[in-house]
Order: C-alpha cells, then structure tokens, then sequence
C-alpha cells in the first residue's frame, strides 16, 4: 500500500460518518456558536485597532496579524460547517 493511503481512507470514511439528526442539529449550533464567538472577537479587536493611537505603520501590523489569527481560528469551523452542509443534504435526499 503506497504511504498516506491508508490515513486517506480513513479520512475518507470519517467525512463519510453520519450523524443522527439530533446530533447534527448539536453539532450545527456548536460550530455556528464557535464561529459566532471568533466573529464577535474579532469585531471588538477591529474597533479597539480602529480608536488605539500612535503609528500607522504599528497599527497596520497589529491589524495584518489579528487577521491571520482570525482567519486561522475560522478555518477549522467552516471545514467542519461544510461537512455538516454535507450530512444536511444527505439527510434531506435520503428521505425522498
């Protein structure tokens, strides 16, 4: 077996794990309550950058790496979204 392939199966199958509707409906508020968090966060961290005084060039910076931040916490939170979308859809066909 070529190296990495079995870790991709195994992905694979875990993108593949359904979720009862219950649960997806838990996971769906979880993932969007997380994203709300990191949203709002980075709302009072945009007007505290937008009031602070001094340099621009500082200002900038600072602003340059919060938005890394912010990006880098979101990304794992729209992953998992998708994959919800995903169970969401199959859950909506799979009943017709």
């Amino acid at each position: 077996m070529p190296p990495g392939m079995l870790a991709r199966q195994v992905a694979s199958m875990a993108n593949r794990i359904f979720l009862s509707e219950n649960d997806l409906h838990d996971e769906l508020q979880t993932t969007l309550a997380a994203l709300a968090a990191i949203e709002y966060r980075h709302e009072m961290e945009r007007e505290q950058l937008a009031q602070r005084l001094g340099s621009q060039a500082v200002v900038q910076r600072l602003w340059e790496e919060r938005e890394r931040r912010y990006q880098a916490e979101r990304e794992p939170y729209l992953r998992k979204l998708e994959r919800l979308q995903q169970q969401i859809r199959w859950h909506m066909t799979s009943g017709l």
